[in-house]
């Protein structure tokens, strides 16, 4: 079920939609599923509908409780009302004895076959808006009904019961030439006021069989001469209908009915209401100007949908981090938002923020940032990516101390114990190793007497110990400590001279 909106009394609003995209394709079933204060939003479409009530009555559609049926606008439902197994009196809209504070706007409704149908008594008709058997109170506006009988027909009756409807910005079309009585009202005791109306091809006669209280005003009763008897601001004169017999109840321009309605409702291009069905403030039924499935009006109660120039906006939307109320929730970027990020809170401003105080936000809260795993949130100088440095800390947060530290030494392979290592087995390290030092050039690492490698060297450089071949080796047996340390002090120079010959 697509759940519109709901109210703090937990009504809810059901979707009619003839592609299936709603809660139903027909309108009664709609009616029939939904509870008191439940609201009946009825999607662009053509519709047929009929029900019957009891031997004696049936109408397009059936209603029995408090429900707001409310359709996207006369131009786009039209519900065609199939009653042609009713042999006494039809209706578009039949209201049971206990329906009572009814709304029905929004919507076209055409009667089908109706020669079929035949009356049985004095009173008896196929077209009207409503038949009411006991008490309550039903609003109507906004509303064509096109009512082609071959039998009586009027606006309206009411039975044995007292019932109050009102109706405003309706078209009822009567046709000409079918026969019979076409009127106001047949009536009971009621007391029921119509207003803004056009009634097209009446002769204005009334049933009236308990006086009813009927207040007419403000309405164009087309064929009835005596129009203004009815009331304030009542008139009869052609409509201008741009296609009567198409079925395009619009106004044309110069039409009388323009800017003819009561002076205290105004059409929504800010101008006097206008009669008919297309007048008045035609917000009251839901509008979907986005095409997303969800509605604005105030016959809603509510906006379920809260931006309807956005398809994208709409409460059956995913949120997203944009600063707009995409689901219609009332709030904007909340946390459940399907791209919000997850953020970590950085104290030392490092960029890298730590696991345990971590938040899910559509944006950055202040000193939270995108990235984690700092293992030392009170010091800048820690951080994954940092430079590692040979000072028994974790520089980079990588679980390992003083690894490839950028001030690390290197070490040489130092077998034979002489105290110089070979170049050739070297490890990168901040601590010396164990069988390492830190002086490399041994030409002989097995040999505790051979152990320098550098070919050349100044004639000062005198041997303490006979050589063994140092023009093909290069590596003199080892001196003795002075002459050691001699030598390495011109170590370096002779390394220079090297470099430059």
């Amino acid at each position: 079920m697509m759940l519109l909106w709901s109210s703090a009394a937990l009504a809810t609003t059901w979707l009619v939609a003839p592609d299936g995209t709603g809660d139903f394709t027909s309108i009664q079933a709609a009616i029939d599923a939904s509870s008191t204060g439940d609201s009946v939003v009825v999607g662009p479409g053509s519709y047929t509908e009929g029900s019957r009530y009891n031997a004696t009555y049936a109408g397009g559609l059936v209603i029995s409780h408090p429900v707001s049926i409310i359709g996207a606008g006369p131009d786009a439902v039209t519900v065609t009302v199939d009653i042609t197994e009713s042999y006494s009196r039809g209706a578009a809209i039949l209201l049971t004895p206990t329906s009572h504070d009814l709304i029905v706007e929004g919507m076209t409704f055409i009667h089908a076959n109706p020669g079929s149908l035949a009356s049985t008594t004095e009173r008896g008709y196929t077209g009207l808006t409503a038949i009411a058997a006991a008490g309550g109170e039903a609003m109507i506006r906004n509303v064509v009904l096109s009512l082609p009988t071959d039998t009586k027909r009027t606006l309206f009756e009411v039975g044995s019961g007292r019932i109050n409807l009102y109706f405003e910005n309706i078209t009822a079309d009567f046709h000409s030439g079918t026969p019979g009585k076409t009127g106001v009202v047949g009536a009971i005791g009621s007391s029921s006021y119509i207003k803004n109306a056009i009634i097209y091809n009446s002769d204005g006669s009334t049933d009236a069989y308990d006086d009813p209280e009927v207040d007419v005003f403000y309405s164009n009763i087309y064929g009835y001469e005596n129009a203004s008897a009815f009331g304030t601001g009542n008139f009869s004169s052609d409509p201008m209908f741009t296609s009567a017999a198409g079925g395009d109840w619009t106004l044309q321009s110069g039409s009388p009915s323009i800017d003819a309605g009561d002076s205290g409702m105004i059409d929504l291009d800010g101008t006097r209401a206008d009669q008919g069905a297309y007048g008045g403030s035609v917000d009251n039924y839901p509008i979907d100007e986005d095409g997303d499935g969800y509605y604005t009006g105030v016959g809603l109660g509510g906006d379920p949908d809260c931006d309807d120039d956005d398809a994208g906006v709409s409460p059956g939307a995913s949120e997203v981090c944009d600063e707009v109320d995409n689901d219609c929730d009332g709030d904007t970027d909340e946390p459940s938002a399907a791209d919000a990020q997850t953020w970590y809170y950085d104290a030392d401003g490092d960029g890298y923020g730590v696991f345990e105080d971590a938040v899910v936000e559509c944006f950055a809260p202040d000193d939270y940032t995108d990235l984690a795993g700092d293992c030392d949130d009170d010091n800048r100088a820690t951080a994954p990516g940092s430079q590692e440095y040979c000072n028994d800390i974790d520089d980079d947060c990588n679980g390992v101390v003083d690894d490839n530290a950028s001030d690390a030494r290197t070490w040489f392979a130092d077998l034979d114990g002489d105290g110089y290592g070979n170049d050739s087995a070297t490890v990168v390290s901040c601590s010396e190793p164990t069988g390492y030092v830190n002086v490399g050039s041994d030409c002989d690492d097995n040999d505790g007497g051979a152990w320098l490698n550098v070919p050349d060297l100044p004639a000062s450089c005198e041997q303490t110990a006979e050589k063994s071949g140092p023009e093909e080796t290069g590596c003199a047996t080892a001196p003795s400590r002075a002459s050691r340390l001699g030598l390495l002090a011109l170590l370096p120079l002779a390394l220079l001279l090297r470099r430059r010959r």
